[in-house]
């Protein structure tokens, strides 16, 4: 069985500061670029930008820093609630809407481990134990 999972945790081995740094990298090569070319020219060009380039680099600055905000907000509960019921609101909207896209799950990041990663299985038949099941209490 195929799976469409949502990966959270596709950009945890990069910081918001290298993200950020990539895109202001690429946007002051383009100026440098600009003006060289248009010195040359004696006019500013329409278009000096690689827009295939552009279109991967920004895509992926969004994506990516939009999945560490998931992933590092997933499931923080809504505190100032005293309705118990609402604390996780946020995670079931999010839940919900990769749902209707047709995802199976989502992959975030460990609440309790860096380096670990957690499952979340929308259709709890999906998953099948491999092996014995075993209690942990600590």
């Amino acid at each position: 069985m195929d799976l469409k999972l949502v990966d959270l945790t596709i950009a945890d081995d990069i910081s918001y500061k290298e993200l950020n740094f990539r895109l202001e990298e690429y946007g002051q090569k383009q100026v440098k670029k600009g003006i060289k070319a248009a010195k040359a020219l004696g006019f500013i060009p329409k278009h000096n930008v690689s827009e295939d380039e552009f279109k991967k680099l920004f895509t992926q600055w969004g994506v990516y820093t939009y999945t560490k905000l998931l992933s590092e907000q997933i499931f923080v509960p809504i505190s100032d609630t005293d309705d118990k019921t609402l604390m996780y609101a946020p995670f079931q909207t999010m839940a919900q809407y990769y749902i209707s896209l047709g995802y199976s799950g989502i992959v975030y990041g460990s609440t309790v481990s860096k380096v670990g990663k957690n499952i979340v299985l929308f259709d709890k038949t999906i998953a099948c134990p491999d092996g014995d099941i075993e209690d942990y209490r600590i």
